[in-house]
């Protein structure tokens, strides 16, 4: 037998959830709303959309591997901002220039101008650098990790194959959370790059229908 409560209190949900992270400690704001009419569960943080968990999720995962972080295909930059919060000295997204667009103006919201590095602005010193694919080809800065969700199976092979040969260079742990839909998984793209061994793979429990999985790059220490 069951017993459930007759009411769930969603704030002290969050509380303990923010408190675990050691999000709150930043005093920055929890869920920040950049955007008007979002939609979501109402709480004394702001409005928590169903991304918020999902990256709060992510951001525990890569800052638990390192804190200097990548991510491919990045969003709106809510994994990046959680990251921060959760003690990621460096995040570096790379996108389209659309996405890159949303981004600056979600970090240029919550964080200081010079923290905030953009194009092709120098990233010494600041924890956040948004960039575009062309330049993260040609750079050679090395990741402790590079996250990429919900993206490299949307581009074509191709585009995909470049990333992670380019990924495959310059960090130790790369971790993928992607549905297998497409006409290419990244389990099948892996095989052509035998350094990275994988860790784990499996279901990923909060996005019905993806896989998580992470590898380790072999030739980085």
């Amino acid at each position: 037998v069951f017993f459930f409560p007759s009411k769930v209190s969603v704030d002290g949900i969050i509380d303990k959830i923010m408190n675990s992270t050691g999000i709150l400690k930043s005093g920055l704001s929890t869920c920040p709303n950049p955007l008007i009419g979002e939609r979501g569960l109402k709480t004394k943080y702001g409005i928590a959309s169903y991304r918020v968990p999902l990256a709060i999720y992510q951001a525990k995962k890569v800052t638990d591997l390192g804190k200097n972080i990548c991510e491919i295909g990045a969003g709106l930059g809510r994994t990046a901002y959680y990251s921060v919060l959760m003690g990621a000295k460096k995040y570096t997204m790379v996108d389209i220039p659309i996405s890159s667009l949303c981004q600056s103006h979600f970090m240029l919201q919550n964080f200081n101008r010079e923290d905030v590095a953009l194009g092709q602005e120098s990233s010494v010193g600041k924890s956040i650098k948004i960039m575009g694919p062309e330049e993260f080809q040609k750079q050679s800065e090395n990741y402790d990790v590079v996250l990429n969700v919900d993206s490299l199976t949307e581009m074509g092979i191709d585009a995909a194959t470049t990333y992670l040969k380019h990924i495959s260079q310059c960090t130790k742990y790369f971790l993928t959370i992607n549905h297998e839909n497409n006409e290419f998984s990244v389990i099948e793209l892996m095989k052509n790059f035998p350094d990275f061994n994988r860790v784990y793979r499996s279901r990923c429990w909060l996005r019905k229908g993806y896989v998580e999985e992470l590898y380790i790059n072999t030739r980085i220490s």
